[in-house]
C-alpha cells in the first residue's frame, strides 16, 4: 500500500495548505514552480505547508468525509436507503471486506495525511529559523494531526481496547516516506497506538490555549488535544485521566441554541475544533459529509433511532424542533443546512462533549451527583425542565448511565460519534432495531463485521500485516 501513501512536500501539499486558510492565502496568486526548498524558504510558504497538513486531514476520505461518516454508519442510529455503492453501505450493513471501496479509501488516504506529518516533522528542524517563534507550535500541530488519524484508525481497525490491549492495530508509520524501502511494517498493538497517541499529544504547553476565531478553531489548540485525549483515556477506561484533560478545558461555553452550533459562520464559543469548507476547497459528491444526510435520499434516521426513546423525541428540545426535518418522506438531521453545497463546517469537538464526557467519566468513579449535574447543563439548554418528561432527581445506577448514554446520543447525533461510543463500550451493536432487517455484532464473537479488515491493497504491498 506504501505506494499511496508517498510524496513529499511539494506543489499539492503546499497548494492545499494555501486554500484551507482563511487569511488572505486565498487571495494570492501562487508561483508556477515551486520546489522542496522553495516550501522551507519563506515564513509564508512554510505555513502553507502547516496548512496542508490540515487539508490532508480535512479530505473527503479522512476526517472531512468517509473517516468522519464511517463512526455514524457502524452505529445504530441511521439507514442507508441509497442503491449508490460509494455511500459507505458496506459499512452500514458491517460487511466491510478486504477490498471494500470505503476500506482501501479511508486507509489510502489517512496514511497519505500521516506522510504529510511525518514529512513536515523530518524537514521543519533545517527550517527553524525561517519558522521562528512558531517552530514550537508547528511541531505540535504536526503532531496533533498524526495523533487524530491514529486515533480514528485504531478505532476502525482494531478491536475495542479493553477487549485486549495487546490486540493487533494498524502499523504505526513514523517516518518520512519517499521510496518502497520501508514497506514491510507489522501492526502495532492496541497499547502501542495509544502510547504514540499520547506521546505525539505530550507538547500540549506549545499550542495556544482557546479561542473563537477562524485559526484557533480549524488548527489545533490546547482544548483540542485535551478533547482527543479525553476520548483516547475513555476508550481506556482511565477515567480520571479523561477528567483531568476535561477540567483543564476554559475558554468555552454552550450557546443559547443548538442549531446556532451549526450555522454559519460556524465560527463560536462552542465549537472547539472543526474542518472548514470553501467555495475553492471543500468537499463534493460521497466525500462529503453534508452530503449523506441533507435532503432524505442516503443516510436517514431509522425507526428506532434515539428520537424514539422517550424522553429524546420531545417537541420542546431544540435539538428535535430545530435539527430534526423531514425530505423525500425521510426523516433526517439538520445539522449540515448547506448540503447541497458542502460548504457545511465538518464539527469534530464542541464543548457540549466535554460535558457529557465529564459526566459519563464522573458517574464511572461514582460520583453520580456530579454526573447528573453535567448532564443537565447540556439537557436544559436545549430543554426546559417544566418541559421534561423524565424525572431525574430520582435517577441514579444503572438508569443514570442509561440516560447518560441517551444523552450523548440525542447531543451528538450525525456528528461521528455515536459507533464510536458503542465500541469503546463494547456493546452489541443492534441496525433496524425492531424491523424483519434486524441484526446485530458483537465484538465477543470476533472481529468479523465489528471493524474493518486490514485493505487488500496493503496486504499486497507490506508482507508483514497478519490477522
Amino acid at each position: 500500500m506504501k505506494k499511496y501513501k508517498i510524496y513529499s512536500l511539494s506543489l499539492g501539499l503546499l497548494f492545499s495548505g494555501l486554500c484551507i486558510s482563511c487569511s488572505g492565502y486565498l487571495d494570492k496568486e501562487p508561483p508556477l514552480a515551486v520546489t522542496e526548498s522553495d516550501v522551507y524558504s519563506s515564513p509564508e510558504r512554510l505555513e502553507g505547508a502547516i496548512l496542508g497538513m490540515y487539508s490532508d486531514l480535512k479530505s473527503g476520505y479522512v476526517l472531512g468525509g468517509k473517516m468522519y461518516i464511517a463512526m455514524d454508519f457502524i452505529g445504530d442510529e441511521f439507514e442507508i436507503i441509497s442503491s449508490n455503492g460509494y455511500q459507505m453501505q458496506a459499512t452500514f450493513d458491517n460487511n466491510v471486506g478486504r477490498n471494500s471501496r470505503e476500506n482501501g479509501e479511508i486507509w489510502q488516504y489517512a496514511y497519505r495525511c500521516i506522510n504529510s506529518v511525518n514529512t513536515v516533522l523530518d524537514r521543519l528542524p533545517f527550517a527553524q529559523d525561517v519558522a521562528g517563534d512558531n517552530y514550537n507550535q508547528y511541531i505540535a500541530e504536526a503532531k496533533f494531526i498524526r495523533a487524530v488519524c491514529y486515533f480514528y484508525l485504531n478505532t476502525l481497525w482494531s478491536m475495542p481496547y479493553m477487549m485486549g490491549a495487546d490486540a493487533l492495530s494498524v502499523p504505526l508509520r513514523l517516518k518520512c516516506e519517499e521510496d518502497l524501502s520501508d514497506n514491510a511494517l507489522a501492526r502495532s498493538t492496541n497499547q502501542q497506538v495509544y502510547d504514540q497517541i499520547f506521546s505525539d499529544l505530550a507538547a500540549v504547553s506549545d499550542l495556544p490555549v482557546s479561542g473563537n476565531n477562524m485559526n484557533s478553531i480549524t488548527r489545533a489548540t490546547q482544548a483540542a488535544v485535551n478533547m482527543l485525549k479525553m476520548r483516547a483515556y475513555m476508550a481506556m477506561e482511565r477515567w480520571q485521566d479523561a477528567i483531568n484533560c476535561g477540567e483543564s478545558i476554559s475558554g468555552y461555553e454552550l450557546l443559547g441554541s443548538p442549531a446556532d452550533v451549526f450555522a454559519a459562520p460556524y465560527i463560536n464559543n462552542e465549537m472547539i475544533f472543526s474542518l472548514p469548507m470553501s467555495n475553492s476547497n471543500r468537499n463534493t459528491g460521497n466525500a462529503a459529509v453534508p452530503s449523506y444526510y441533507y435532503n432524505g435520499t442516503s443516510a436517514i434516521l431509522h425507526a428506532g433511532s434515539i428520537y424514539s426513546e422517550t424522553g429524546y423525541g420531545l417537541d420542546a428540545d431544540n435539538r428535535v424542533a430545530a435539527l430534526k426535518g423531514s425530505a423525500n418522506s425521510n426523516a433526517i438531521i439538520l445539522k449540515f443546512p448547506n448540503g447541497s453545497t458542502g460548504l457545511d463546517y465538518v464539527p469534530v469537538f464542541r464543548y457540549a462533549e466535554t460535558l457529557l464526557n465529564l459526566s459519563e467519566c464522573y458517574f464511572n468513579l461514582g460520583n453520580e451527583a456530579k454526573a447528573k449535574e453535567l448532564l443537565l447543563q447540556v439537557r436544559r439548554r436545549s430543554l426546559s425542565e417544566a418541559d421534561d418528561v423524565l424525572n431525574f432527581d430520582s435517577m441514579q445506577g444503572s438508569t443514570l448511565r442509561t440516560a447518560i448514554y441517551n444523552e450523548r446520543r440525542l447531543e451528538f447525533i450525525g456528528e461521528g460519534i455515536r459507533g464510536m461510543d458503542q465500541m469503546r463500550r463494547r456493546e452489541t451493536i443492534v441496525k433496524m432495531k425492531g424491523t424483519n432487517l434486524e441484526r446485530s455484532y458483537s465484538p465477543e464473537v470476533g472481529t468479523n463485521g465489528y471493524i474493518y479488515p486490514i485493505p487488500q491493497t496493503e496486504r499486497t504491498m507490506n508482507n508483514l500485516i497478519v490477522d
